[in-house]
């Protein structure tokens, strides 16, 4: 099947009451017939909107899981087997759509949500999933703002957990002392997550910039960090403006080394010599060239980080049903507490008692 005609399929539910009866999640369920059982999985992406970029990967990664997983004969569940079922309904980057669509879910039969991309979005269904008792699983949204309720598990890491990976690996790995935070629209919890830790650690902060990205900009900020006597910056942006920056710095023989909160895999990045000093997070295991080759199979494109996470969310969700022997909710949320599995993602992927993800990280460094 190809992209186009995947995006034409996406189920788009509208809410629809029924007269004086509504299912609840995993409280009440649809009869099934027994020659036929299925486990609902209700998705909330964006088709439309300022997150469809993300959202379309996303719903290409955990649409390939699933018709992987039914391909070889589902999941076997108290010796049942139950092919998985994937609903996708578009909110449109709008939360109060979302928490109409994800009543539209529940009433479809969902037994478990995955969690729309926009932090806006999941926080509006975050406490109504809580509500209805639905294991909720976070396939990229960073914020600290989600994942707050024992219901919620977080598949990627949290901005607050991003920023003490930096510090740790800026700090122990790269040997800097003094780090200058250079950032455009980052998220504030990163920055202060990176500065405690690597001031925790034994460093000291001799900076912190905002950097628009345009020429003037960008000469100040160098100005300022060469002033500063800084032995790293630590940039919590996206690839396109840590490259930007550095280009210039390049330009400017700036020879300071670069801390990255989110990876560069991808990029042919051993083309560009002066980008030797920088570090960033390695996002994918060795299970990614499979994954890629089945995905591009599929798609005629490259996965990136948003289909990869779509895909590890999927076997997240049925690690815990193996785990769990059944398809009851509370079952499911205790189970997703004691799983570990080795994804696109990372290696040993767990869950700790709060709901984050828990995973090995390592740092690409290129010198």
């Amino acid at each position: 099947m190809r992209k186009k005609n995947l995006i034409s399929s996406l189920l788009i539910v509208t809410v629809l009451m029924t007269q004086g009866f509504v299912f609840q999640g995993c409280k009440k369920q649809p009869v099934q017939d027994k020659q036929e059982k299925e486990f609902i999985i209700g998705e909330i992406i964006t088709k439309n909107g300022v997150y469809e970029k993300e959202g379309e990967e996303m719903y290409y990664g955990s649409k390939l899981a699933v018709d992987e997983i039914n391909d070889n004969d589902g999941v076997l569940i108290d010796g049942e087997k139950y092919h998985l079922k994937l609903i996708t309904v578009d909110d449109e980057s709008n939360p109060d759509m979302a928490k109409n669509l994800y009543k539209s879910l529940i009433d479809e039969g969902a037994q478990v949500l995955v969690a729309p991309v926009s932090t806006d979005s999941c926080k509006a269904v975050e406490s109504l999933a809580y509500e209805d008792n639905i294991p909720m699983l976070i396939s990229s949204v960073t914020s600290d703002e989600v994942g707050k309720f024992d219901n919620s598990f977080r598949l990627c890491l949290s901005d607050e957990q991003k920023g003490m990976e930096a510090a740790d690996e800026a700090f122990y790995h790269m040997n800097s002392r003094k780090a200058v935070i250079l950032y455009h629209e980052s998220s504030q919890e990163m920055m202060e997550s990176y500065a405690n830790e690597y001031i925790k650690n034994g460093g000291s902060i001799v900076g912190q910039e905002q950097c628009s990205g345009d020429l003037e900009s960008l000469t100040y900020c160098v100005n300022r960090i060469r002033a500063s006597g800084a032995d790293v910056i630590f940039i919590p942006e996206q690839r396109d403006f840590s490259k930007a920056v550095m280009d210039f710095m390049e330009q400017q023989q700036l020879g300071v080394s670069v801390v990255t909160s989110e990876n560069w895999d991808g990029m042919k990045v051993n083309e560009y010599v002066y980008l030797r000093g920088i570090a960033y997070p390695k996002t994918y295991t060795d299970k990614f060239s499979g994954f890629s080759n089945m995905y591009f199979g599929e798609y005629e494109e490259m996965p990136n980080q948003e289909a990869a996470e779509g895909y590890d969310t999927i076997y997240a969700i049925v690690n815990a049903l193996n785990e769990a022997g059944n398809t009851d909710c509370d079952l499911q949320i205790c189970a997703m507490s004691n799983i570990v599995f080795d994804g696109i993602t990372g290696k040993e992927i767990h869950f700790s008692e709060t709901g984050k993800c828990k995973r090995n990280v390592e740092f690409v460094r290129l010198r």
